[in-house]
């Protein structure tokens, strides 16, 4: 076995590997039966060609086709055979990438419900997708080969013929309508759009072509026709606009149509284009939708955009259009509705539903308020009370001055914490209504604080709490309400001695940072669970709401401030 350098390239062996190999080798396994068929042919001093896969020394396979000729002996007998291969690998690649295109723009041409055609220079079919009997009553095969002509009606083939000699010129030939003949006579009128069908190397070889049934649309352009009279002299009276519009311009409005706009029909017609009454923002949007009608993407649209009247103000407009064909040409008939009052009722509406909303909220928040006060405030109320009864009744029986004065300083601080409880349910009550209002004005933090801490004094020395207090002395003067400031530090210096431990510490701090005047309470009490920081201003969250708690209070502190 001999081989040159090309086939050595092709095989991807050196000499030496491939020399003495047999030929089925280098064949994949489907390929073996056609060796089988054509090497006996080989045999009868016969030249063959056929297509084969190879497989190369990398394991990569190929396509090839092959030319072999019998080699002979001196006797005249069959002695090997002489092989041409050309790798044909990328060709085969195209023919099966063309293979799946064609399928494909097949498929969609079958299933398409426009009419697609081909025609050769000569103005002879050379394809038609099966809509064509649909469209004419002929199978696609009876006029492959046939002229275009042949399908036209007589005064229509000179016309079109022109426009076919013009696109072959390359020429860009626009929308156009011609009427073709149905196999049993009837006129069917057909919108055609036209291109070039060029080959590979940008020559125009024919034309490619849709044509689309436009019976209804006819149909429906007649009856606007017949009915125009009678269009005008409705329109002239109704309730909403109207208008027509061909060639970017308002060939017809109605008397409402000018009057929503602030302008006379005579500024109008011929003479005004659409942008001129559009909103810029909206501009793009109704440009977009005239853009689609006009070429037969959309038969009708529905829509609303922001018009702009002559005299500047804004209106807000519902329109609704439609194509059609006007006088031989793609028009827009369509009517608009003045929906600004309506739009303004609809934003009233969305305006109160919210105020309802935040009413509903509020009014839900308030009773869930009520249902809290009674859950956690009760036990509060009625301890006092029953404090305050015991000792008092106590002291009746009681013939000892001293320890009658105790029962009853017992009942009086009960009282007093009582009175207290009230009065936290009052001011929280007065800012549940929004009724309470800040008297904001510049204050000296110092006074507040030392008032504080007075208040605070007797509860430090009973529970051996100490406070140490730590002011800055250049600390400036704020702004602020002086009554609800007083409240949120003593409620929080209140809480840090009263939940201390005994013989604990409390810190105050105050001192100015950045534009603000920060205080800071620390003490050694029984702390916050992380997971109940953030409801620490929630109206009467108590970090222990049993019922058996063992520190008393209503939860109102910090919520109230």
């Amino acid at each position: 076995m001999g081989c040159n350098r090309g086939a050595l390239d092709l095989y991807g062996y050196i000499k030496k590997e491939l020399i003495g190999k047999h030929v089925t080798e280098l064949m994949s396994k489907n390929s073996l039966s056609v060796f089988e068929e054509k090497f006996p042919i080989l045999k009868k001093l016969r030249s063959t060609e056929c297509e084969i896969e190879i497989v190369r020394k990398n394991g990569e396979k190929r396509k090839i086709w092959r030319k072999s000729v019998s080699l002979v002996d001196e006797d005249g007998n069959f002695s090997g055979a002489l092989c041409y291969d050309r790798d044909i690998t990328r060709r085969k690649e195209i023919e099966m990438q063309l293979r799946e295109s064609e399928h494909k723009y097949r498929s969609i041409s079958e299933t398409i419900r426009d009419v697609i055609f081909t025609l050769d220079r000569s103005g002879k079919f050379t394809y038609l997708s099966p809509r064509f009997e649909n469209l004419t009553g002929y199978s696609p095969g009876e006029f492959i080969g046939r002229s275009f002509t042949e399908v036209l009606a007589p005064e229509h083939v000179e016309p079109t013929l022109e426009k076919f000699r013009r696109g072959l010129r390359g020429e860009e030939i626009p929308l156009y309508e011609v009427e073709i003949l149905h196999r049993d006579g009837r006129r069917i009128p057909v919108e055609l759009s036209v291109t070039s069908l060029v080959d590979t190397n940008g020559k125009i070889i024919g034309r490619l072509g849709v044509a689309r049934d436009i019976r209804d649309r006819k149909k429906m352009e007649q009856k606007f026709i017949e009915s125009e009279e009678k269009f005008r002299t409705l329109a002239e009276k109704s309730l909403i606009g109207i208008y027509l519009m061909q060639d970017g311009v308002f060939k017809y409005v109605n008397p409402k149509f000018a009057e929503i706009f602030g302008y006379s029909t005579d500024e109008i017609i011929d003479k005004m284009k659409p942008q001129g009454l559009v909103h810029p923002e909206d501009w793009k949007i109704v440009e977009e939708n005239i853009g689609r009608r006009i070429s037969g993407e959309l038969d009708s649209i529905r829509y609303n955009f922001i018009g702009i009247r002559k005299d500047g103000k804004v209106v807000f407009i519902e329109a609704y259009g439609s194509r059609i064909m006007y006088r031989g040409k793609p028009a827009i008939l369509g009517s608009l509705l003045d929906i600004t009052d309506r739009k303004k009722a609809e934003d009233e509406l969305k305006k109160a539903h919210e105020k309802l909303k935040r009413a509903y909220r509020e009014l839900k928040s308030i009773d869930e308020l009520k249902d809290n006060i009674i859950e956690n405030v009760s036990h509060e109320l009625r301890t006092p009370i029953t404090i305050a009864k015991g000792m008092i009744e106590l002291s009746m029986e009681e013939e000892d001055p001293e320890k009658r004065r105790k029962y009853l300083e017992s009942a009086i601080k009960a009282l007093i914490r009582q009175n207290r409880v009230v009065g936290d349910l009052i001011e929280m009550a007065r800012f549940a209504k929004k009724c309470k209002k800040f008297e904001i004005k510049k204050l000296d933090l110092n006074p507040i604080i030392s008032l504080v801490l007075r208040r605070l004094e007797p509860l430090a020395l009973e529970k051996k709490v100490k406070i140490d207090v730590r002011i800055s002395p250049s600390l400036p003067n704020i702004e602020g309400d002086a009554e609800a400031l007083h409240r949120a530090i003593y409620n929080l210096m209140h809480n840090a001695v009263k939940f201390n431990r005994e013989g604990g510490r409390v810190v105050v701090k105050a001192a100015q940072k950045n534009n603000f005047v920060e205080v800071c309470i620390k003490d050694t009490g029984i702390g916050i669970p992380k997971e109940k920081l953030d409801k620490i201003f929630d109206p009467l969250f108590q970090v222990d709401s049993s019922t058996s708690r063992r520190y008393s209070g209503t939860g109102i502190g910090f919520s109230g401030g």
